[in-house]
């Protein structure tokens, strides 16, 4: 991945920032869209529009390697079809939180895998098709929406994923260096990835 293309995703993840607060919003202050129901719905949408931005930027990091079109790549939309195209090319695409545990030394902190409590590639299919559903009217015919499951479960799912993407590193296909982005860095509290390359053997 390029500087150019790290930059790009780093402007994906700052949009993920900007509609999460969005998020945060419509569920502290439902009075302000007059409706209850239409303060989840909109709440709802910009979850769903996290999960293709989430996608997306999993995109611009392996465009590479895609394996369409270039009509395809600049078209694609869809979350869960991005997610199936990018597993056949790249089955390690998804992003991998990691915690970081200070150390004293020339090396900072040791970067370790988050093992559990984030939004996995097998929840991320199953909210986007649930979110789905909400995005359209009810049929008056049919049972009613459950607004007070989505007004409790939003929170629980974007807790999901600002685990995944808090710190999370990228690994490409057949590139050995590690990309580890931080959605709010210390530095300014913007998003920012940094490269590492692997160690190489001292020469004896």
């Amino acid at each position: 991945m390029s500087d150019l293309e790290l930059n790009k995703y780093c402007q994906v993840m700052e949009e993920v920032k900007q509609r999460t607060n969005v998020v945060e919003h419509f569920l502290g202050q439902p009075h302000h869209a007059l409706y209850q129901a239409a303060a989840i719905d909109s709440a709802c949408l910009q979850v769903r529009k996290i999960l293709e931005l989430v996608a997306l930027g999993s995109l611009v990091a392996n465009q590479d390697i895609w394996n369409g079109s270039l009509r395809e790549l600049r078209n694609a939309w869809n979350a869960n079809d991005i997610l199936k195209r990018l597993r056949t090319v790249n089955p390690d695409f998804y992003p991998q939180p990691v915690i970081e545990v200070p150390m004293t030394g020339p090396v900072k902190s040791d970067i370790k895998n988050l093992a559990e409590g984030f939004l996995t590639e097998a929840m991320f299919g199953e909210l986007y098709g649930r979110l789905g559903e909400i995005l359209h009217a009810k049929n008056p015919l049919g049972p009613p929406m459950d607004y007070d499951y989505w007004l409790k479960a939003i929170p629980e799912e974007m807790n999901l994923i600002i685990k995944l993407l808090n710190s999370h590193k990228i690994k490409l296909l057949n590139n050995p260096n590690m990309f580890l982005i931080h959605m709010k860095d210390q530095s300014d509290g913007n998003v920012k990835g940094y490269v590492f390359e692997p160690l190489r053997p001292s020469s004896a």
